[in-house]
């Protein structure tokens, strides 16, 4: 579980830093790739909760 914080500290750190250059240098690309990792963190997010919650309800039935 540990693992699966540190992945999610260094996620949020990576979007918020992207942010960060966004707004000093006005790039766009930096909000590009900004909301390129936060969408690709929700998509491992909700696979990994998905997987978690039909762990819970088919681990009854077997």
């Amino acid at each position: 579980m540990f693992v699966f914080r540190a992945v999610a500290l260094l996620i949020a750190s990576g979007v918020i830093a992207l942010a960060a250059a966004w707004l000093f240098t006005g790039n766009p690309r930096y909000f590009v790739l900004a909301k390129r990792l936060l969408r690709f963190a929700l998509v491992v997010a909700l696979v990994f909760f998905g997987l978690l919650v039909a762990e819970r309800i088919l681990l009854p039935i077997l």
